[in-house]
Formats: C-alpha cells, sequence, structure tokens
C-alpha cells in the first residue's frame, strides 16, 4: 500500500511539474492545412496585427487532435521564414516534406 501511495504521489508530482511548464505558453493561434509541397503551413492566427512570430522564434506545438502526430506534451520547432498576408504561411526549419506537414497536422501553436 506505501509503495501505491508513494507512486500516485510521484505520477502526480510530475503532472503538476507539466502542467507548470505549459501555464507560461499563450496560444497564439492553430494550423490544419498544409500549404505547397515543400513543407509550408497555413497558420490561422488569433492577433494578426501584433503577433510575436518571425523567423528563428522557437514555438512550441501541441496537437489539436489524435489525428496529429506530434507528442502530446508539446514539440519546440524553429520558424525558417513566415509571410503575414491573406493567409499566414510558415515555414518551420525541421519540416521539408508535405507528408511530414500532413502528418502534424491539426496543432495548435
Amino acid at each position: 500500500m506505501l509503495s501505491i501511495n508513494i507512486g500516485s504521489f510521484f505520477l502526480w508530482k510530475i503532472d503538476i511539474m507539466t502542467k507548470s511548464k505549459n501555464n507560461n505558453l499563450v496560444e497564439l493561434g492553430y494550423s490544419s492545412k498544409p500549404h505547397g509541397i515543400k513543407g509550408g503551413f497555413i497558420f490561422v492566427l488569433f492577433n494578426m496585427d501584433e503577433s510575436v512570430l518571425a523567423a528563428k522564434k522557437k514555438i512550441t506545438i501541441f496537437p489539436k487532435n489524435q489525428n496529429s502526430s506530434i507528442d502530446p506534451a508539446g514539440e519546440e520547432h524553429i520558424i525558417k521564414s513566415i509571410n503575414f498576408g491573406n493567409k499566414t504561411i510558415c515555414y518551420l526549419a525541421a519540416i521539408t516534406d508535405r507528408n511530414d506537414v500532413e502528418s502534424m497536422l491539426p496543432f495548435t501553436i
């Protein structure tokens, strides 16, 4: 019984640490569509006018549902380029293929 309680406490402690890490993050938008064949994403941002997103900035993404191949704890990526306009089109440094993009979608930023 004592080992079960310690195990439960340990798991509870990890859960608290994970949640507190994510409390410092602000959701900026989401992506649910690919762009082109070279690994681009279409971002839907909640505030395009004052966006903090720029090239070489690090972002953390989380899966929106179970169709996404992204780790549920989140993944960090670096923005290679981002263009604001009618559609916000973003390329991430490690993603170069549309198949990779499609497997990652949908996710939140």
